[in-house]
């Protein structure tokens, strides 16, 4: 019997609640991550410390903002600076960089997942910069992601 969480790289996730068992494609899987980001992100951002003083941004801003930021668009309704804080933007912040890493990850693990359907040249980039393809692990992917996403940033911060 294999384990109940396999892998996102296979591409299905086995869940059993009683006697019936779902299957979670990968898709509704990062669907639902993304959603748990915008949801936590619009909670903080709703607390009085991410506020600016004398500010009260309301739930459908903070929405609009967390769901802006973990999607990377950079649109807002309101003025960032103005409306919230030092904690407010630094929640912010964090789910900017954890949206464009998600979108990274999500993106290489879409390459490895339809690996037998892609041209040899995109197999041969993929294994020359992910490392083996017939045996990389999504944690590997999660890892090596934030490696070069991290790598790629502190290079930014130095030129």
């Amino acid at each position: 019997m294999k384990h109940p969480f396999r892998s996102l790289a296979e591409g299905t996730l086995r869940l059993r609640s009683g006697n019936r068992a779902r299957t979670r494609t990968t898709a509704s899987r990062l669907i639902l991550v993304f959603g748990l980001f915008i949801a936590t992100g619009t909670a903080l951002l709703m607390l009085p410390m991410s506020q600016a003083a004398g500010v009260r941004v309301g739930v459908l801003d903070c929405l609009f903002v967390a769901t802006s930021a973990v999607c990377v668009t950079g649109l807002s309704t309101v003025p960032l600076s103005d409306s919230f804080s030092w904690a407010g933007q630094a929640v912010i912040l964090a789910l900017v960089q954890f949206g464009g890493l998600g979108i990274t990850v999500a993106g290489t693990l879409f390459l490895l997942v339809r690996r037998g359907s892609g041209s040899a040249a995109s197999e041969d980039f993929i294994a020359a910069n992910v490392g083996r393809l017939r045996q990389a692990r999504p944690v590997d992917v999660f890892l090596y992601s934030c490696f070069v996403v991290v790598g790629l940033e502190l290079l930014g911060f130095i030129a």
